[in-house]
């Protein structure tokens, strides 16, 4: 029971959105622009090939992402056909790895791989091993998220809470100013 509670405060809507918007507002842009051309390709290539869907074929991330690294179109049946004939998941995997490797051997550019990049993210794994770890267990860890959230209640609750005490202080202040005599003072004689 204790391992199902935990599996569901780790993994559910609000881990998940926390997750991938802190990858794709925070870790993967500081990633991008950290990270030395050599590691972005070999990164870029290692994430289009891990995010092949279970039926094998490529996914529209997939096909923005290649054809951001190619700077235009590619032939999408004719890489499905080369995938479709791996022995493995394993090799179709290393099949996609080869074929973003190719368009970058061909021209690459780091603004290309970049996009290619930024197609890819998933909260899961990016472009370097420190990404993940500010991935899985820094900024788009659930603790953060929680932490996050948890603060953004207090927040409220102590806005609120200054809030209420400004309404109470205008209610008795209300109440005063009813009580008061509706004299008019005199005004002094002028000399």
């Amino acid at each position: 029971m204790v391992e199902r509670i935990a599996s569901f405060l780790s993994d559910n809507p609000l881990t998940h959105s926390w997750r991938e918007s802190m990858d794709r507002y925070v870790i993967s842009p500081v990633e991008r622009m950290t990270i030395g051309d050599d590691d972005l390709r070999a990164g870029v290539a290692k994430m289009v090939a891990d995010r092949l869907p279970a039926d094998g074929a490529l996914s529209p991330k997939q096909i923005r992402a290649i054809e951001a690294l190619k700077g235009g179109h590619f032939d999408v049946e004719r890489a499905n056909s080369l995938i479709a004939q791996s022995s493995s998941r394993e090799d179709a995997m290393n099949r996609i790895a080869s074929m973003a490797n190719n368009v970058m051997a061909d021209d690459y550019s780091r603004e290309r791989a970049s996009r290619a990049a930024m197609e890819l993210i998933d909260g899961r794994t990016g472009l370097s091993g420190f990404g993940d770890d500010m991935r899985q267990f820094g900024l788009g860890s659930p603790v953060a998220a929680y932490s996050a959230v948890t603060a953004g209640g207090a927040m409220a609750t102590a806005a609120g809470i200054e809030a209420y005490d400004w309404w109470m202080a205008q209610q008795q202040q209300a109440e005063k100013d009813k009580q008061l005599p509706l004299v008019k003072e005199q005004e002094p004689p002028l000399a």
